[in-house]
C-alpha cells in the first residue's frame, strides 16, 4: 500500500463526487488509475509505453470523437464505463 498526497480542494471534490455515485474515494482513484493503464496499453503497445511515440493524428481523431459524443450528450460517467470495462474483461 502506498500513500498519496493530494491537494485539500481536489480531495474536497473527488469525496464529494464519490458520495454521489456511491463509492469510496480510494475506489474512484484506483478505477481511474486502472482506466489510464488500460488506454496506455491500447495506445502504446504491451511493451511500449513512450510517451514521445503517439501519433498525434490519433491522438487528435480521439480528440475530435470525444467531443463530438460529449456535445451530443453521448458521454457515461467514469464509474460507469469502469463498470463496463471491468465486466468485458472478466475483471472484478
Amino acid at each position: 500500500m502506498n500513500t498519496l498526497t493530494i491537494d485539500q480542494n481536489i480531495y474536497n471534490g473527488a469525496e464529494i463526487y464519490a458520495k454521489r455515485h456511491n463509492v469510496s474515494v480510494q475506489q474512484l482513484v484506483e478505477e481511474y488509475l486502472i482506466s489510464i493503464q488500460m488506454v496506455d496499453k491500447q495506445i502504446f503497445g504491451e511493451h511500449e509505453s513512450d510517451g514521445e511515440h503517439v501519433d498525434e493524428v490519433l491522438l487528435a481523431k480521439c480528440y475530435e470523437y470525444a467531443h463530438k459524443d460529449y456535445l451530443e450528450g453521448k458521454c457515461k460517467p467514469h464509474p460507469q464505463v469502469i463498470s463496463e470495462i471491468k465486466q468485458k474483461m472478466g475483471w472484478k
